[in-house]
């Protein structure tokens, strides 16, 4: 699940810093997986280093459910800090695919300012490699 962030306009920077950004997952009635963007390696802000397997392996921690890493895009000054202008990805990796109707839940709360809450419901078919759920 790729979840794009970025700053409504005129609004201040946001530290996205790993232990200062507490990044939660849920699959409703399943299972909860809370404070999983933990460790600097899963802050990835030089592209040029990042590959499919650093994200499934070493970029990722977390529960034994979901694993997250924050990509940064181009054009970022190398740091943890979300700046206007800039974007980020939020890759959440789940280790179990989700099944049909599951809801999947993800908090992104950081030190300064409100939560960000993004629900979404998984379609009934995933025959698609690439699914936008809005």
């Amino acid at each position: 699940m790729v979840i794009p962030l970025r700053l409504s306009a005129g609004q201040k920077p946001v530290d996205l810093t790993p232990n200062k950004t507490s990044i939660s997952v849920w699959v409703l009635g399943k299972f909860a997986e809370q404070n999983l963007y933990t460790n600097q390696s899963q802050a990835i802000t030089n592209l040029s280093d990042f590959t499919i397997d650093s994200l499934c392996n070493s970029a990722t921690e977390g529960g034994s459910n979901v694993k997250v890493a924050m990509i940064w895009q181009t054009g970022n000054n190398q740091d943890n800090v979300l700046d206007p202008g800039e974007k980020a990805l939020l890759i959440v990796n789940f280790t179990n695919k989700p099944e049909a109707y599951d809801v999947i839940k993800v908090e992104v709360r950081v030190t300064v300012g409100a939560a960000l809450t993004v629900e979404r419901t998984v379609p009934p078919s995933l025959t698609q490699q690439v699914v936008d759920l809005g």
